[in-house]
């Protein structure tokens, strides 16, 4: 494997990790919403979990936004089906070193967000 090939395969993989994360997100919240409303809790209680879902998926999503700069900073190709304004990031040959960089960043936002 070449080192682009290594960088599309990281970017392809730190794509899914939080897209499978904003889906988790979204599922649990659909899931509370449901109990809630199968509960017939008060309406307050709803509204607070709903801000409470809010907040996740705004930290999903800055942490989303914080990898896709990352790897535009390293010139690491951004391929997002859904955000075409990333997909046009340069391959740029390097060192396997900033692989490892890249490696070591998903696993740090990984273990943060957990």
């Amino acid at each position: 494997m070449s080192d682009s090939d290594d960088i599309y395969f990281i970017s392809q993989l730190l794509f899914r990790s939080m897209t499978n994360q904003l889906d988790a997100a979204e599922r649990k919240h659909l899931n509370d919403w449901r109990n809630a409303s199968s509960a017939n809790n008060s309406i307050y209680e709803e509204f607070h979990r709903a801000e409470q879902w809010q907040k996740e998926i705004r930290t999903l999503l800055e942490n989303r936004a914080k990898v896709d700069q990352a790897l535009l900073a390293a010139n690491i190709p951004v391929n997002h089906l859904d955000r075409p304004e990333l997909s046009a990031g340069r391959v740029v040959p390097f060192s396997k070193k900033w692989i490892r960089y890249a490696a070591a960043a998903v696993l740090l936002i990984g273990v943060g967000t957990y």
